[in-house]
């Protein structure tokens, strides 16, 4: 639980980030702009399922349901609030603005982690993070499926690089991120960003797993 509270402490307040040659992003500063409130709001939840997703993959059962459990908490009291300073601070080249969801959330997260409310909050088991279900997914038109599922790929590889850059994370969870993000610039490079939101969007849910997975896993296919 140490090592993900720590990546996630550097994900956030040092926000580290390679080149923009290698970073390729959705959600840059004009992208962000001309984007209306309720894809806005369709983004954040793709960047934060994605943070989920991760926690769900490195962490065990216990540190899991907890982490989950308070980020679930976080975002249905404090959501309202992750978009209010959004690059306010600049805009570093190469950050997206999952990388500023990332930040603010963490700021009002870590304010209402003093409150008695938060401190006893219930813990539920096995239950993924899901700000998209898959009941809103099938009613949701293109282009918020498209915000949503750039969200979470722009916050899938923020963690990734940041995790690269960051000192205390182990060695072999930063030799496979270095590997991974090896592969998906090959990927893109080879394929096209631009193509893999469409092709996300029309490949066939599995209905056996939340919508998040389902992205991670057309994002595997995409790049296979």
């Amino acid at each position: 639980m140490k090592i993900l509270i720590k990546i996630f402490a550097f994900i956030i307040f040092f926000n580290v980030n390679t080149s923009a040659a290698e970073n390729k992003i959705f959600g840059s500063p004009s992208y962000w702009d001309n984007l209306k409130q309720v894809q806005k709001n369709f983004y954040m939840k793709g960047a934060l399922d994605a943070w989920g997703y991760y926690i769900w993959n490195n962490a065990n059962d216990k540190q899991r349901d907890l982490l989950i459990s308070q980020q679930r908490f976080c975002i249905k009291k404090e959501s309202k609030n992750f978009q209010n300073y959004m690059f306010m601070l600049g805009w570093s080249e190469g950050d997206s603005a999952a990388s500023e969801i990332y930040r603010w959330s963490s700021a009002s997260c870590n304010n209402l982690s003093k409150t008695d409310e938060y401190k006893n909050i219930k813990i539920e088991k096995n239950k993924p993070l899901e700000n998209v279900t898959k009941k809103l997914w099938l009613s949701m038109s293109t282009i918020d499926k498209s915000s949503y599922v750039a969200g979470y790929i722009d916050g899938s590889l923020d963690t990734s690089r940041s995790i690269v850059k960051n000192p205390d994370a182990p060695k072999d969870a930063i030799d496979y991120y270095i590997d991974l993000l090896s592969r998906v610039n090959e990927c893109f490079n080879n394929k096209g960003l631009e193509n893999l939101i469409p092709f996300v969007i029309k490949r066939e849910i599995n209905d056996s797993y939340p919508i998040a997975w389902n992205i991670s896993f057309s994002f595997g296919a995409f790049c296979r």
